[in-house]
């Protein structure tokens, strides 16, 4: 099974005692938490807590619409009985017709023609012990979280290959930047002080301040920190593919930091081959950003 769950997903689970069937299906989508929508016969509403608490227990995140269904186990014989009341008003009716009509109908009416009334023939309703039948409840709930939790991993081993390999890339880019960042101050303090100088021609300048002040903010525009940071958090996204259980919200927060880095990695450059890295990296970052958005 893989470590990274994904979000979506679909379980059904079936379990049977004596003549009652237990049927279970569960459908999973995305939600920052684990938010149950149950959904259960009247003759088990008794157990909605403890079933709720038992699915959150095994589920980190998703909104799950769970559907549990009470029948008839195969085989079992229905208890039926007559429904004595509309078989008086249905003979009562065919008088009323046949006297209405001088006798010209026939007033009687066959208790096969009666059966075939809707109505006529009901099953006999019985003293549910939800106790007793609550085994086969949980028993077909397992099985489709079961069910669900294996689809769930299966994409999730998905998710994880494209997040990790997409981690790797902006490794690789991160590397490349920083190949680049050694010239950056130089660049920049390059084409600030020419700036500077076309803006003062004509007027004293003071070599030593000009100097001074394009030094200054030339390291402003050094992207060390950036870099170092870049790097931690491509080995913090490593880790979080490599944990057991929910990593999802903090892959979420991880983006967010690298986004943040690349977004001050472009914001200190004007070099254009620094510039194409930073849009590639963006790029990568956001579609880590969309992964993560199914990540459990």
């Amino acid at each position: 099974m893989s470590k990274t769950q994904s979000m979506t997903g679909y379980g059904r689970g079936e379990a049977s005692a004596g003549d009652v069937t237990a049927t279970a299906e569960i459908r999973s989508v995305n939600h920052r938490f684990a938010d149950v929508q149950l959904k259960l016969p009247r003759e088990w509403l008794s157990m909605e807590r403890d079933l709720v608490g038992h699915i959150k227990g095994r589920i980190g995140r998703g909104r799950l619409e769970v559907m549990v269904r009470r029948g008839a186990a195969e085989g079992a014989q229905p208890d039926l009985r007559l429904d004595d009341g509309m078989i008086s008003r249905i003979v009562a009716e065919a008088s009323r017709v046949a006297s209405q009509t001088g006798g010209q109908l026939d007033a009687r009416v066959s208790v096969g023609e009666l059966l075939r009334v809707p109505g006529v023939l009901v099953q006999r309703e019985s003293a549910v012990d939800a106790g007793a039948e609550a085994p086969i409840v949980r028993q077909a709930l397992d099985q489709a979280l079961d069910a669900l939790l294996g689809m769930r991993s299966n994409e999730g081993a998905r998710l994880e290959d494209d997040i990790q390999g997409r981690i790797e890339s902006i490794a690789q880019t991160t590397e490349a930047i920083a190949a680049l960042a050694h010239d950056q101050p130089a660049i920049f303090r390059s084409r600030l002080e020419r700036k500077m100088r076309e803006l003062l021609e004509g007027t004293e300048v003071d070599e030593a301040r000009l100097l001074q002040e394009t030094a200054a903010l030339a390291a402003r525009a050094a992207i060390d920190e950036e870099i170092t940071r870049l790097r931690a958090h491509v080995a913090q996204g490593r880790e979080l593919l490599a944990e057991e259980g929910p990593v999802g919200r903090r892959l979420e927060f991880l983006v967010q930091e690298l986004a943040r880095e690349a977004n001050t990695v472009g914001s200190k450059n004007d070099d254009p081959r620094l510039a194409e890295l930073v849009i590639a990296l963006k790029g990568t970052i956001e579609a880590i950003r969309e992964q993560v958005a199914n990540v459990e």
